[in-house]
């Protein structure tokens, strides 16, 4: 098992590794203040091949980034993290933004089910699974 904390949940995430008595695994964060054109970009920077991987990243809007922001750098860590052969991804969520859009109220609105799935079986595009802690909605 590894385990990745993104850096805006920081805190938290330390307090699971504590918990579950692992050590967390080496990953490189940049922000838009590295690029120009306000990119991010994260990877892990361990072997994540054939092994269980686990991303802790809050989607509460804070001061460091949005909502949105902290979704995208999630979403690109975990396609990273598939694309290197992790055999599986478990994204534990403390906080969901966008949980009430899980599905389609009125015609031509967005829903976010295509991201995380959260029935048995089904898996979003990206995790292959995901725990919520204190869905917003």
């Amino acid at each position: 098992m590894i385990l990745f904390i993104l850096s805006e949940t920081a805190s938290f995430g330390r307090q699971v590794a504590h918990d579950l008595g692992v050590g967390l695994s080496r990953h490189e964060e940049r922000g838009f203040e590295d690029f120009e054109d306000g990119e991010r970009k994260a990877r892990p920077l361990v072997c994540v091949r054939s092994r269980d991987a686990y991303v802790v990243q809050s989607l509460h809007a804070g001061p460091q980034a949005s909502a949105n922001d902290k979704l995208c750098k999630l979403l690109f860590f975990l396609s990273t993290l598939r694309e290197n052969g992790a055999a599986r991804i478990t994204a534990l969520v403390p906080y969901l933004a966008y949980a009430r859009k899980d599905r389609q109220f009125a015609r031509m609105k967005a829903g976010t089910r295509v991201v995380f799935k959260e029935e048995p079986g089904e898996q979003g595009p990206q995790a292959s699974t995901v725990t919520l802690m204190g869905k917003h909605g």
